[in-house]
């Protein structure tokens, strides 16, 4: 892949909320861009990346999901990052995935945008039961959750920033690895997501363990696919998620997790 600080140069930044201006929609990208956003099914007259921000905007707002190079670090605090392991800005299609998929749902900023809006002065918002509650600062109890970060479960329910609990992560982007792994396990490519290192399947918390082949996974709390507590090759982790799909709950009948 080509660099993003080379293919960058000539771009025109934006600003703010809004675009800086027509300059830096549709041509303005660089033709690396406008080929992968075309491709992705997205109106290149809308997309335009801050290099600041490190942020992908779409019509004018900023979409949450991360600009940068593939391999790079990515902050998933303030970030939606498309990378494989959540934690980097990933590859191109990755990112206009991403981008698509928000655009798809009808939104304007991506739904797993851990950036929610602040409290007032002396409140804070919590999360409990799928409702958004405002307490006063200080005596949040441990089983309420924050906007738009994991809820405590373990389970690994994502929260909303209105705290609608979204049993899923990342979709699986058309082309990748991932994406031709699933198909080959008969499993439905758009049903499948992952979120912290766990597959998800049609929003069903499926524990079976997402990761690199030889990386070292804890089976304990996951199902872990490899051999010798490791996350196993893609086509044994979708194995897995294939024998977890087929369970009313969706969850493995291995899970270690109570």
């Amino acid at each position: 892949m080509i660099k993003l600080s080379l293919i960058a140069v000539g771009l025109v930044s934006l600003s703010g909320v809004t675009l800086a201006g027509p300059d830096s929609l549709g041509a303005a990208l660089p033709s690396y861009w406008q080929v992968r956003a075309t491709a992705g099914g997205l109106d290149v007259d809308k997309l335009g990346f801050n290099i600041t921000e490190e942020m992908w905007y779409y019509d004018g707002v900023s979409t949450c999901v991360g600009w940068g190079e593939f391999d790079e670090t990515c902050d998933y605090d303030t970030h939606v990052c498309a990378g494989y392991n959540g934690h980097s800005f990933g590859h191109g299609s990755q990112q206009i995935g991403e981008i698509k998929n928000m655009v798809d749902q009808g939104e304007t900023t991506h739904e797993l945008c851990p950036v929610c809006d602040p409290a007032p002065a002396g409140q804070v918002f919590v999360c409990h039961d799928g409702k958004k509650w405002s307490m006063p600062s200080g005596v949040v109890q441990n089983d309420f959750g924050l906007p738009g970060h994991m809820s405590l479960t373990g389970k690994g329910i994502w929260m909303t920033c209105d705290c609608k609990e979204v049993h899923r992560g990342y979709r699986l982007i058309e082309g990748t690895y991932w994406y031709g792994q699933a198909e080959n396990a008969d499993l439905d490519p758009s049903k499948v997501s992952w979120l912290n290192s766990v597959w998800y399947y049609d929003d069903k918390f499926s524990c079976v363990a997402k990761g690199g082949n030889v990386a070292p996974c804890d089976n304990n709390v996951l199902l872990c696919a490899g051999a010798g507590n490791t996350f196993g090759y893609g086509s044994q982790q979708m194995a897995e998620l294939k024998a977890a799909s087929m369970l009313p709950t969706g969850e493995h009948a291995y899970c270690p997790m109570p």
